[in-house]
């Protein structure tokens, strides 16, 4: 009994006092390190489980419930981990690209969702303790909401994306980033001149007059 008791108390505390990792990317903090944490997690939900069927009713349902708190973190971090992926993502896609890449109402969507996804993470980068997850409202259900609204506004960019490519079949050979980066340019010419080599195989750099672009160098000269 006492070893199992034992147990519980230090899952209890393993949640209380382990805590997220962060390294900060372009100004905001980020979670990192989500593999040994998950695995740290499982490792001490099996054992609780393991507890769950104790022939001594008190501590069977005691792991039972620690066993559920366990659970609910572990599932806040993947979900967290899930979201913070498809935020950093647009985020850079999105970096520097003119309003009108997406549709008013499906910016507005997404500006709302990555303001509630900054201010919880900046939340849990004060409180840093992994059990904070559970203090969310609907803590289950919090981080899935931000991923579902973060896919909405890609599939958005997405088809903008498609939608050029159909138009300009040589945009096909560059990258969303690369495309967003020139389409969102306010000098063309010179974000061009960047991407030249790639949409103009065997090309070499742009001929300019002044600003204009009036021709293409060849790399065979």
């Amino acid at each position: 009994q006492r070893q199992a008791s034992d147990a519980i108390s230090e899952a209890g505390r393993f949640l209380d006092s382990t805590e997220f990792r962060f390294k900060e990317r372009e100004g905001l903090p980020m979670v990192v390190d989500f593999e040994p944490l998950l695995l740290a997690l499982d490792e001490k939900r099996a054992a609780l489980l393991g507890l769950a069927g104790s022939k001594f009713a008190r501590l069977g349902a005691a792991a039972a419930a620690q066993a559920q708190r366990i659970d609910g973190v572990a599932d806040c971090v993947e979900s967290l981990r899930a979201a913070q992926a498809k935020f950093a993502a647009l985020r850079r896609l999105l970096r520097g690209v003119e309003p009108t890449t997406l549709d008013p109402a499906e910016r507005r969507r997404f500006e709302v969702a990555a303001g509630r996804f900054e201010a919880a993470v900046a939340r849990l980068a004060e409180e840093k303790r992994i059990g904070a997850v559970l203090d969310f409202d609907d803590y289950r259900e919090f981080f899935p909401r931000l991923t579902q609204q973060f896919e909405s506004a890609e599939r958005a960019l997405g088809k903008f994306v498609e939608e050029k490519r159909r138009k300009t079949p040589r945009f096909y050979l560059l990258g969303d980033a690369e495309l967003l980066d020139f389409l969102g340019s306010k000098n063309p010419s010179s974000s061009l001149d960047q991407v030249v080599e790639k949409m103009f195989p065997g090309s070499v750099g742009l001929i300019l007059s002044g600003s204009q672009v009036v021709g293409i160098r060849s790399s065979l000269g």
